[in-house]
Parts: structure tokens; sequence; C-alpha cells
């Protein structure tokens, strides 16, 4: 059975989902957009089987976690600093000194941060559906193919045009992202009622307006190009566009040793919701694997 519980972080509330265990080793699951971590209930219950304390993290902005206060960023700061800190926090709350994180998507960028900025609390990270953040390069061929980065700068008609038609261009993006999945309509009714409320929606935008105002900053750049000390992996779609499954490719390298990498024939963007089962194995195969060659977090 999974729950809502909640931790009060430095400046925001943090939901998470939990079975209420919390013997072992902790796994953090981190979901994306557009999603919640609703997404990885059915991961829960098996790595709690195989001896890990696992939870599924709500990022600040999503309901029901908080939104960020008020600050320097007009909407509140939803740097990728401080979503990496935020899990930082998570995993000290929790009474852990690091943790294992899975992260789709933002997720995924948000696991490769806590690597950047927070090294020694980074157990072993799984990248899914998305890259080492390192890896992924603004270019025009990309914003074509991918425009939604592009479409959020654009402040209130951003908010507008993914907000109208009862969030339509969220059915575009599984649509387009994702061809061979028929989206159950549970799931697409969960993620646009999480998202429904304006200020929910320009809080999860916010994630990607700070991130392409930081796309200069060479001290941030540097942090990022260090490689990952931990063992990784990292899971793809051959549905994805060419240039998306070079840059997964290409984040092998960003973990010493190079991380295993998996693509998957018939998926798109959402390889744990498209393939459940194959992930579930995978993921607590590399959890098996690696709960003797790294140091425990607990």
């Amino acid at each position: 059975m999974q729950y809502w519980n909640s931790l009060q972080l430095s400046d925001v509330e943090l939901a998470y989902r939990t079975t209420g265990e919390n013997a072992g080793p902790l796994v953090i699951f981190i979901h994306g957009f557009p999603d919640t971590a609703e997404a990885f209930d059915f991961m829960l219950e098996p790595c709690q089987a195989i001896g890990w304390h696992a939870i599924s993290l709500e990022t600040r902005g999503y309901p029901p976690s908080g939104l960020a206060p008020a600050g320097s960023a007009p909407f509140g700061d939803y740097s990728l600093p401080v979503l990496a800190r935020d899990v930082t926090e998570v995993i000290k709350r929790l009474g852990y000194a690091s943790a294992v994180v899975v992260g789709h998507d933002w997720g995924s960028v948000i696991a490769a941060g806590v690597g950047a900025f927070f090294p020694e609390r980074l157990r072993a990270a799984v990248l899914v559906g998305f890259p080492h953040i390192s890896r992924a390069k603004v270019t025009i061929g990309g914003l074509l193919q991918r425009p939604h980065h592009l479409l959020f700068q654009f402040g209130a008609f951003g908010r507008w045009l993914t907000a109208r038609n009862d969030l339509a261009y969220l059915d575009r993006m599984y649509r387009v992202w994702s061809p061979s999945w028929q989206v159950p309509p549970e799931y697409m009714a969960r993620v646009k009622n999480a998202l429904r409320e304006p200020e929910r929606l320009r809080a999860v935008l916010e994630y990607y307006v700070q991130i392409w105002r930081m796309r200069n900053d060479q001290n941030l750049l540097a942090m990022l190009a260090k490689p990952l000390n931990v063992p990784g992996l990292v899971i793809g779609g051959l549905d994805e566009p060419e240039f998306r499954q070079r840059w997964l490719r290409d984040s092998r390298d960003c973990f010493r040793p190079p991380a295993e990498i998996e693509f998957w024939p018939g998926v798109g963007h959402w390889p744990h919701s498209e393939a459940p089962d194959a992930f579930r194995d995978h993921i607590l195969e590399f959890l098996r694997q690696n709960v003797s060659t790294v140091t425990p977090g607990a």
C-alpha cells in the first residue's frame, strides 16, 4: 500500500510516496515533466521486498508538495542547484548519508545535479528518458523536434498555450514523445489534475525558465561536466529522436566506471510507464548488483 508522507525542508515542504517501510538503504525515485510521483508507485514494494527503503518524491511546485517561496526569482527558486539541494535534505531528514537516485526526465537532471553539487550524497544513479544534463545541447534541430524548451520561455503566453483546451499541449507531448504508447486515460487525468491550477503550472514551467537562464553559467557547466564516481544506468527508448538517443549513449562516459546503457524497442520518453515489467526487473537487478559494491548510505 502506497500513501503520502511529507518532510519540512529549509524553505519548502515536500511530499513523497512511501509504503511506510524504512529498513535498508535508501532509493529515491524522481518524476519528470509532465508527470507526478505516483508514476513510480509500482516500484516501491518490489524495492522493499529486496531490502531497500524506497520513496517516490514529488518535487517542489507539484502538489501536494509546496510551492517555492518568493525570493530572488519572481515566482520562487526552481533552479537546478536548489532542486538538487532538496534531494539531499530529504536524504538527511530520513536519516541517511546517501541514496541511490532514479530519475526520469527532470528527475534525471536532478540526479545529475545531486552528483555535481553534493557528490557525497549520491550512492548510484539511474537516468531514465533523458541524458546526463552535461550531454544535452541546445540546437535548432532539437528545438524543432522538442519545442517546449523554447515555448516555456515565453512567460504568460507559454503558460496560456500549454493550459488551453484543458492542457491539450500535454496530450500532444505524450502522443509525440511516445508514439507507440496508448496512455491510459487515468494516467493523463492524474497528470492534468496536478498541473491544472495556474500557480502549479507556472511553478513547474519555471524549471525550464530558470535552467535556460543558467545555460551560459560557466561555473555551473564546469561542475555538471565532472564525472560521477558512482555506478550508473541509463535507460531510453528507440522511439526517441536520434539526437536524444545520441545524448543518452554519450551519458555512458559521465560515470566512473562507464554506465550501462539500455535502449528498448517500441518505447519512447516514458520507459518506466511504457515497459513497467522490464523497468522493474532492470532496477531491481541494478540495486542487487550495487548494494554490496557501494558504501552503505544508512
